[in-house]
């Protein structure tokens, strides 16, 4: 979670909200002030962008994240590290992948990262 940390403190999202483990489990600063709920059903009704490799297993990113226009307001989808996501993808609106020079998977905290700065270049600090 220190990764996480780190990315969270330089690149604030308005909301965080941590799927499937215990508040407890979290307190560091930026993790601090996240929702913790139970599944992706509890999330607000607003737009899905899902960062997944182009390549992915269980869900391909289709979009080029260099091409993307990022909606003013969105949920941004990172998985875990570790586990396999599957529910969240029937309410994908936007799946898009970050174009990189390998076929090798990106830690979510670099994909977040990677998004939140392209997403600041095109909208500015919105």
């Amino acid at each position: 979670m220190n990764q996480w940390d780190y990315v969270l403190c330089n690149f604030k999202p308005e909301e965080t909200y941590i799927i499937g483990y215990k508040e407890k489990a979290f307190i560091s600063n930026p993790l601090k002030q996240a929702k913790f709920i139970n599944s992706y059903n509890e999330l607000p009704d607003l737009p899905f962008v899902i960062l997944a490799p182009p390549h992915g297993r269980n869900f391909a990113g289709r979009i080029p994240l260099s091409e993307f226009e990022h909606p003013k307001d969105c949920i941004y989808i990172f998985g875990s590290d570790s586990e396999i996501m599957e529910d969240e993808f029937n309410r994908a609106n936007y799946p898009v992948y970050i174009e990189t020079d390998t076929t090798d998977d990106m830690y979510s905290f670099v994909a977040y990262a990677v998004t939140m700065h392209d997403r600041r270049m095109k909208l500015g600090n919105s």
